[in-house]
């Protein structure tokens, strides 16, 4: 785990990241753990852990996760470009403690990524180290941990490509596989020895499982997915959202202060109430309908997702110099009734899937009590039900950049782990104080 500003472990710090560790360890999912040591103490120590699962594995680790948030044990970050791929990242509630775990449905890597498999074709041959992980024979998870290697480029000379070696050969001296252990001497010693142990390798893969071909995550919809709505990788606009008072102005108020004029701010409804068009629908329309303004938004959801599809990218193309923080995300534009006790998504929200830059997002989530005294018209159920279906549909899309983020702390403490994240999202705001 990667400790930011400490110089020293305080086991009694540690204590929240080490409680969901365990439960990640001992929970209703099955993962492969494709290399490194297992265990609380290990996965706390490494920089990240790489897990193979299915999607019915994946699915019940986000919400978990999730709930985990709205406990208030942590917050949650979800990052997904790819199908095949989702990174997720438990940060504590101080910022300073994180497990990040690289969840893959699909190990493309092998024979230079002609072939590949996943957790179904691996099941039979796998060994339980906890309820919830297990492992693949050593010289399988090492053919596969060489093309992975291979297949990334990665440099044989990198300090933890070196450990990795190092805990091979020490499981391999236990297990005594003379083979692994040759692999590891000839590759330490040669580097081009690789070319020879990725054939070698390769057929012992092919020994154990089937192989396969063609990919799920190529096409048109990667394709329009990485040309249309892919904001993430470069972002130069940020969403916040979350319930009416759940502390959006604050936050927002606080980054631009600290920000020391290198951020600026955009209230989500300009993404369509200054165009021209809905003004003169204000103006002509609305006072034949007898409805505010707030109804009449909804009555026409699908032309201001839309409007506003066209507003962020607008945004996102003139925000070169200075990003840009919004206190809506596009989603929002499509959740009808948010006041009452039955929120719902507009019957456009599939809209969501094809059209909308993907920049990244923050949803503020606090429990009802704390929300309740800031804004007394939101009820409970609609509290929950916004929360529960932003969450739903943020989490499930790809591209997505999306951070569920535990409000109900004091304000100064937030601050300071909201600066820390928008300098992650933002390089050009990372430094100041």
């Amino acid at each position: 785990m990667k400790l930011f500003g400490q110089k020293h472990r305080d086991h009694d710090d540690l204590n929240p990241m080490v409680a969901l560790c365990q439960r990640i360890l001992d929970g209703p999912w099955q993962w492969i753990q494709l290399r490194g040591a297992t265990g609380v103490t290990e996965w706390l120590e490494q920089g990240e852990v790489d897990l193979l699962g299915n999607e019915e594995s994946l699915t019940k680790l986000i919400h978990a996760a999730g709930s985990w948030v709205k406990q208030g044990l942590c917050h949650l970050r979800i990052r997904r470009n790819r199908i095949k791929k989702t990174n997720l990242l438990l940060i504590s509630l101080d910022g300073r403690h994180r497990i990040e775990l690289d969840l893959w449905l699909q190990l493309n890597q092998i024979d230079g990524g002609r072939s590949w498999t996943g957790y179904d074709h691996l099941a039979s041959l796998l060994e339980n180290v906890t309820p919830a992980i297990s492992r693949l024979p050593l010289r399988l998870e090492f053919g596969i941990y060489l093309h992975h290697l291979a297949c990334k480029k990665k440099n044989l000379g990198a300090i933890s490509v070196s450990h990795r070696f190092e805990g091979y050969r020490h499981l391999a001296e236990q297990l005594g596989d003379a083979l692994v252990l040759k692999a590891v001497s000839e590759i330490a010693r040669d580097r081009e020895a690789l070319s020879s142990w990725l054939v070698i390798s390769l057929k012992w893969i092919q020994e154990v499982t089937s192989l396969q071909t063609g990919h799920v995550d190529r096409g048109w919809g990667r394709w329009w997915r990485e040309l249309f709505l892919d904001g993430t990788r470069r972002p130069r606009c940020l969403s916040l959202i979350g319930c009416d008072g759940s502390g959006k102005s604050t936050l927002v108020d606080f980054c631009l202060e600290k920000s020391a004029g290198r951020l600026s701010y955009k209230k989500g409804k300009h993404l369509y109430r200054k165009s021209w068009v809905y003004k003169l629908a204000v103006i002509f329309i609305r006072p034949l309908l007898l409805r505010d303004r707030e109804q009449f938004d909804e009555m026409l959801a699908g032309w201001v997702y839309l409007r506003a599809c066209l507003g962020i990218r607008l945004t996102h193309v003139l925000s070169k110099a200075k990003p840009c923080i919004m206190d809506r995300g596009l989603m929002d534009f499509l959740y009808l009734a948010r006041k009452t006790d039955h929120p719902r998504f507009s019957v456009h929200v599939w809209m969501a899937r094809w059209f909308g830059l993907r920049v990244p997002t923050i949803h503020l989530v606090l429990p009802f009590e704390l929300l309740k005294s800031r804004k007394e018209e939101i009820t409970a159920n609609g509290h929950r039900h916004y929360d529960e279906d932003m969450f739903l549909q943020y989490s499930s899309l790809i591209p997505s950049d999306y951070t569920l983020f535990y409000n109900g702390m004091p304000m100064e403490k937030a601050s300071i782990v909201m600066h820390d994240l928008l300098g992650e999202c933002f390089p050009t705001l990372k430094g100041l104080d």
